[in-house]
């Protein structure tokens, strides 16, 4: 991944699961930036109305890495979408994650993926 090259050239560097969607949540405000700016302005009405604009949206090359997801005016959860991990331990963890995760000591396996309902009591 790019973005991720530009902070780990080697791109040996294990990036949790957590790094991963905070880059795809600041992928999607680039490109709704994007959009408002040519949209009337980058304005706080111009971004919220460009998040709007795609469904099963993914930002430009990051398909396969961020999940698809559609903004409503009426529903602000961008997708309901949960991939479940497991971690596998094989031995000491007393070191460098990086290192840990490299040798394979520690293993994260994608185990599951759940669509959640979108429920109205669920809307925050």
């Amino acid at each position: 991944m790019e973005i991720s090259k530009m902070s780990d050239p080697t791109g040996k560097v294990y990036r949790p699961v957590h790094y991963i969607a905070a880059v795809c949540a600041a992928m999607y405000t680039k490109e709704a930036l994007e959009w408002a700016a040519k949209n009337g302005g980058a304005t706080g009405d111009n971004v919220v109305k460009a998040f709007y604009q795609k469904k099963d949206w993914v930002p430009a090359g990051l398909e396969g890495v961020c999940i698809p997801s559609t903004w409503t005016d009426k529903d602000h959860r961008g997708t309901t979408t949960v991939n479940l991990y497991r971690s596998r331990v094989s031995g000491a963890t007393d070191g460098d994650l990086n290192d840990l995760m490299a040798k394979g000591t520690i293993k994260i396996e994608k185990v599951k993926t759940v669509e959640l309902p979108r429920k109205a009591e669920w809307l925050g």
